[in-house]
């Protein structure tokens, strides 16, 4: 390494951080990277954090090794855990229950009966996804009464859930919760194929105000449906911010060509560099060396952009475009002043290949 520093070195230093931005990343990445199953000691000392943030990474991370039996056994361990707030565990839950589990049922079951009404849905939702009758009901009833906290990874998991039988009361939530919540809301209902989802949508991106269109395009640019698709295409028409920023997830889903994100990538505007580099390193592969050029050209530049949030961006974006010969640009960065960024630096060297 140009720096003298190991990726896994500078993960186990960040491990330690006061900042749960970067202590949550970096250990949801050494549970990832272990040679040990479920990630070994990393995954306890994550899921034991104060902060439930940095717990719910450690899900995330315990999930993606699920193949493994240790990684499901922890999920169900911790859905038991009466210790854990209630999204969290209900995190832990629905995934041990996508993998088929169904020892976390009883643990939920007897949750959600003696939770308060805000705590419910997140308990109730491994048990419906597990087809449970009464667990389809309380989750229902929870989100048609709007009494939710601020928990938009809750909203990504019902999204991902395909429980069709909730959507009514979904949709009844919409009109019920505070404002920052109706995206999450309505990207979830588009995700379970509801036309209350596209009807939000369609609303917030024709807002006169332009913080709401944004916000609606951070939702949807995670949506990956053609329902989606076609709300960018129409979102995408004019010159404002969030006309571009809906072009360049155009670019990131491979249906605008890459020339309009290079070209953004070198705006005086900070937040639509940023954008722009997304978008090349979420883009498909393009069809030769020649064709893949510009974008890599344009990604090398960004890692010396004056701007933080542009060389973090360009960091994951090389890490997505998985080319050995990106190493030797990232490497440099694992000595960098900022741990958050030493932190992507680690994960895009894990991430890239060795090879020619």
């Amino acid at each position: 390494m140009a720096s003298g520093r190991q990726p896994v070195d500078v993960l186990v230093e960040a491990a330690g951080d006061l900042d749960p931005s970067a202590r949550g990343r970096a250990l949801a990445l050494l549970i990832r990277h272990s040679d040990e199953p479920a990630g070994g000691s990393w995954a306890p000392r994550a899921l034991y954090d104060p902060n439930p943030w940095v717990a719910q990474l450690a899900i995330e991370a315990v999930h993606a090794r699920a193949p493994e039996s240790a990684a499901l056994e922890l999920l169900e361990a911790t859905a038991a855990r009466a210790d854990l707030d209630a999204y969290t565990r209900g995190a832990a839950a629905v995934r041990a229950a996508w993998e088929g589990s169904d020892l976390v049922l009883e643990p939920m079951r007897s949750a959600w009966r003696g939770a308060e009404p805000w705590d419910r849905p997140p308990l109730a939702l491994a048990g419906a996804v597990l087809g449970d009758e009464e667990a389809v009901q309380v989750l229902a009833d929870a989100l048609a009464a709007g009494d939710l906290p601020l928990e938009l990874r809750f909203f990504d998991d019902l999204g991902a859930s395909g429980l069709t039988a909730v959507t009514p009361a979904l949709a009844t939530c919409a009109g019920r919760v505070e404002p920052e919540l109706h995206m999450a809301i309505a990207a979830a209902l588009l995700e379970l194929g509801a036309s209350q989802g596209e009807s939000l949508m369609r609303e917030a991106l024709s807002s006169s105000d332009l913080e709401e269109r944004l916000e609606a395009l951070d939702f949807l640019v995670h949506v990956d449906l053609p329902a989606a698709d076609a709300l960018l295409v129409r979102a995408a028409r004019g010159a404002t911010l969030d006309a571009r920023y809906a072009e360049l997830a155009l670019v990131a889903r491979g249906l605008a060509p890459t020339e309009v994100a290079i070209e953004s990538s070198q705006s005086l505007d900070r937040e639509l560099r940023r954008l722009a580099v997304w978008a090349l390193g979420q883009a498909p592969p393009a069809r030769n060396e020649r064709a893949a050029r510009p974008a890599r050209e344009a990604l090398a530049a960004a890692l010396d952009d004056a701007e933080y949030a542009v060389v973090l961006e360009a960091v994951q974006a090389i890490a997505a475009r998985g080319r050995s010969n990106d190493r030797a640009l990232v490497e440099p960065l694992l000595a960098g002043e900022v741990v958050v960024l030493r932190v992507e630096a680690a994960a895009a060297l894990l991430a890239l290949p060795t090879g020619g």
